[in-house]
């Protein structure tokens, strides 16, 4: 099991996301420990915040840290009153209901947490939804092969130089790069859709 993090990486963190972000006051929350990520001291800070950013890594260990926790339900709550949710990397493919759980970390252990707390193994913040971040260098087939196995999942593949910024049910691409979107309910092959910075998508309806 990976150690907690270090005091003085959790001081450079806070210092980098004010900077990042231009937050007057942040609050770094890490822990593999599901019992403390499920306690009530571990999420306060959640309950005052206005928005949370989820960094980059391995989406097991948040899966194993997080999925059903306390954790998850302050962060579904934050959203709830009107508060940011984002992430990068791993922190953004926990966003969708669906994870490729293929990947040799995710272990028989972490794939049963999953299946206890939540079939597709994400926090379902974008319903029905699977996230493949770094698609413009990794490319397509993980994207292709979840659209197909589970035609009820919209699979988003988000460049490196791009992110989607969602109101709603209101999709919009900021940033140089491009989201792609395989979207197959009722069709035999995967219906692609490429959106240019600038150009929105509405989730519910899915279309442009």
């Amino acid at each position: 099991m990976p150690a907690e993090m270090l005091p003085e990486v959790l001081v450079f963190l806070e210092q980098r996301m004010k900077e990042r972000f231009g937050a007057s006051a942040v609050t770094v929350l890490h822990t593999h420990n599901r019992a403390r990520s499920d306690g009530e001291a571990f999420v306060e800070p959640l309950r005052r915040a206005t928005g949370v950013w989820m960094l980059g890594g391995f989406p097991e260990r948040l899966v194993q840290s997080y999925l059903g926790t306390r954790t998850e339900r302050a962060i579904r709550d934050l959203l709830s009153r009107g508060g940011v949710v984002g992430g990068e990397s791993a922190g953004a493919m926990i966003q969708g209901s669906w994870l490729d759980s293929t990947d040799e970390g995710f272990t028989p252990e972490i794939r049963s947490l999953m299946q206890r707390h939540a079939a597709g193994g994400g926090f379902g913040l974008l319903n029905r939804s699977a996230v493949f971040p770094h698609f413009d260098a990794r490319g397509p087939e993980a994207a292709i092969k979840q659209s197909a196995a589970d035609p009820d999942q919209l699979a988003i593949g988000i460049d490196d130089e791009a992110a989607l910024m969602v109101k709603g049910d209101q999709a919009e691409v900021l940033g140089r790069g491009r989201v792609t979107l395989y979207n197959v309910p009722g069709r035999a092959s995967a219906k692609v859709v490429i959106l240019q910075p600038g150009e929105r998508y509405d989730l519910a309806a899915r279309r442009q």
